[in-house]
């Protein structure tokens, strides 16, 4: 399974995904996904102003998320593994001190490709 999860402007239509998520919006399109809407909205109430990266880090969190919920376990050999491909828009890819991205694939073995320039292959 493919699975992109973006900002509601990110171009969807662009990328071959079997599932789409709308990161942070607010009314997501018939057949997508959504998820972190109120999670924006209370960083937005509160006045935070989170970094890029955290922004990023938060993004590519509820991905893992919605993917693991997406994921259906009945239809897996041992009714518990999933595999699936998991692509997340993020703003700062591999520069500005972002590599620690790699670890947190490393940590949910999950391939992981940020935005469109970088992609993390975990075995």
């Amino acid at each position: 399974m493919r699975i992109l999860c973006a900002p509601e402007h990110f171009p969807f239509k662009k990328w071959d995904a079997d599932l789409n998520v709308i990161l942070y919006g607010k009314n997501p399109p018939r057949n997508y996904g959504s998820i972190g809407r109120k999670i924006a909205a209370v960083i937005k109430a509160k006045r935070l102003r989170p970094s890029i990266q955290a922004w990023d880090f938060l993004s590519i969190a509820l991905s893992i998320y919605a993917a693991d919920r997406a994921g259906h376990r009945n239809l897996s050999y041992d009714g518990w593994t999933r595999n699936f491909t998991l692509f997340v828009a993020v703003n700062c890819g591999m520069q500005g001190g972002c590599n620690g991205f790699s670890l947190v694939c490393r940590l949910v073995k999950c391939r992981l490709c940020l935005g469109e320039v970088y992609t993390e292959t975990v075995a």
